[in-house]
């Protein structure tokens, strides 16, 4: 995690400050440039979602989403 983060603050898309009421906590906080692109990315996803979902009729995609919740209850048990 802290590569990621070295790489994200070299980048400029994060910043990281130690917090002030408990100096073993360190805050990750994205900048303007950070947030743009975390949104940009996070748009595209979603738009490459909706395309492949559209060969599925809606009640495939009811069914899709029942067996997906079921694998992640399993995770989480």
């Amino acid at each position: 995690m802290t590569s990621r983060l070295d790489r994200l603050e070299a980048a400029g898309l994060v910043t990281r400050t130690i917090d002030a009421q408990d100096r073993r906590r360190v805050l990750i906080r994205p900048t303007p440039e950070g947030r743009d692109m975390w949104s940009k990315h996070i748009f595209e996803g979603m738009a490459r979602d909706q395309d492949a979902l559209k060969a599925l009729s809606l009640d495939e995609v009811v069914q899709l989403n029942g067996l997906l919740r079921k694998v992640l209850h399993s995770l989480g048990e």
